[in-house]
């Protein structure tokens, strides 16, 4: 029978105090911490094969939008050449946006 792992959240101050039990019941796959701080959810504690499930999923979920993205690009006759040089005029305007006005 396969064990179900609880969902638990707890403050961080708590956590900080009993990290190594915490720890020990994570890899046991017992449980999933979800750390909060002021009552607001801030991180998690998870195993590494839950991690590993995470990354399989988003690399799957990026795969899947580049595919998308490429198909796209395709139907509307933009080059790769074309599609990169809008991607770097993106960024190049997302990273204006995000960090030249915090200076």
């Amino acid at each position: 029978m396969k064990q179900t792992t609880m969902i638990t959240a707890i403050p961080i101050s708590k956590a900080r105090l009993k990290l190594g039990e915490l720890t020990n019941r994570v890899f046991r796959k017992e449980n999933i911490y979800i750390l909060s701080k002021s009552g607001l959810p801030v991180a998690a504690i998870i195993s590494m094969d839950e991690l590993d499930k995470l990354g399989l999923i988003r690399a799957e979920q990026l795969d899947s939008l580049i595919r998308d993205l490429g198909h796209e690009a395709d139907k509307k006759g933009i080059t790769e050449e074309k599609l990169e040089e809008m991607m770097e005029e993106t960024r190049s305007q997302v990273y204006q946006k995000t960090y030249a006005e915090k200076e």
